[in-house]
C-alpha cells in the first residue's frame, strides 16, 4: 500500500480519485503551508525518509518552476 500526502482536496479531481482507488493509495491531507504539513507529516510518520513532490505548469507559480 502507498502512503499519499496531499494539500489541496483530491475529491473535486475525478482523475486523482480514480488513481487512489485504483492503486489502493492511503491518501493524508494537511492543511496550511507546505513546510508546516511537511512537518506534520513527519512527527506523525517518522519513518517517513523521502517524499516525491510536483507541480503542473498551470498551477499557481506552476510557471516559474524548473
Amino acid at each position: 500500500m502507498l502512503s499519499v500526502s496531499l494539500y489541496t482536496n483530491v475529491n473535486n479531481n475525478s482523475a486523482v480519485v480514480a488513481v487512489i482507488s485504483r492503486y489502493n493509495i492511503v491518501v493524508t491531507e494537511y492543511p496550511g503551508p507546505l513546510k508546516t504539513g511537511l512537518g506534520l507529516l513527519k512527527d506523525e510518520q517518522p519513518n517517513i525518509v523521502a517524499v516525491l513532490m510536483g507541480s503542473r505548469a498551470t498551477d499557481p507559480r506552476g510557471k516559474y518552476m524548473k
